[in-house]
């Protein structure tokens, strides 16, 4: 299926109106990207999704749970399936037949248990679409591969040990939004040391990502990033700030952790 049907009622619609606009992005991702599927039930993964929306893993993840709850989507994070129980209505097969052979989009799925809440959904579909679906249901155990899921999860954590083993200061610098000439060592050296100082000083950012990223963008350049980082830490800022500026921050009495390293006292 080339294309995807949205009901211009959306815009009306209770639920739907409540999430954020960046939410609602969200939602309409899910419904037309490459990663769904003929009959409403598919393999997503979040972190292709974060790609493809240029947004930072744990942002789109705050999004997409926000979108989950809200419009009453079935998510099985174990299995990394999707479920939109009201697919069929608005993507409704034109016959039986193309019913029948859209299911087999089915078979390609992981065990999860939002299969059965799949199949056990007529609502929106005839009497012969809903004897195939129960034909489906029949033969759920030996048309599914349990340990697609398994696999699945096992190469993820190797690609995040390959992340960490790329990276000496941890796997965040890699989740960061780097301005162009700003992925230096310099730069992830000094990013992690502002973020061991802010710890220090009880002062942790609640979603760190997103905070360094915006602090990048506000200093624009390498140089001038880390020389606010060395300022800030030894007057004692809560904030970042280029050195001759302060913002009138009240000083945190906390060493600066580049002191240890070269031997400052």
């Amino acid at each position: 299926m080339r294309f995807r049907k949205i009901d211009p009622r959306i815009w009306g619609d209770e639920k739907f109106r409540q999430l954020k606009h960046e939410e609602m992005l969200v939602a309409f991702y899910c419904l037309t990207s490459a990663q769904a599927n003929r009959i409403g039930i598919f393999r997503f993964s979040p972190a292709h999704a974060s790609e493809d929306l240029e947004t930072l893993p744990q942002t789109f993840a705050k999004r997409f749970d926000r979108v989950i709850e809200t419009l009453k989507w079935g998510w099985d994070s174990a299995a990394r399936v999707l479920y939109l129980p009201t697919w069929w209505k608005y993507n409704k097969p034109m016959n039986p037949n193309t019913f029948k052979a859209h299911l087999d989009d089915f078979h390609e799925l992981p065990s999860s248990p939002l299969l059965a809440e799949f199949c056990a959904n007529t609502r929106y579909v005839s009497d012969a679409m809903a004897e195939h679906l129960r034909n489906v249901t029949r033969n759920i155990t030996p048309n599914i591969t349990p340990n697609v899921s398994h696999q699945e999860k096992e190469k993820e954590k190797e690609q995040e040990k390959e992340t960490e083993r790329e990276s000496p200061h941890g796997p965040l610098v890699t989740l960061i939004e780097y301005p162009n000439g700003m992925d230096t060592p310099e730069v992830r050296q000094a990013i992690t040391d502002w973020l061991a100082y802010r710890k220090k000083s009880g002062k942790t950012y609640k979603d760190p990502g997103e905070q360094v990223t915006r602090l990048l963008k506000q200093f624009g350049d390498a140089s001038t990033f880390c020389a606010g980082v060395d300022h800030s830490i030894a007057q004692g800022y809560i904030g970042c700030f280029p050195p001759g500026r302060g913002g009138g921050q009240t000083p945190i009495d906390v060493p600066n952790p580049r002191d240890h390293k070269e031997g400052r006292q």
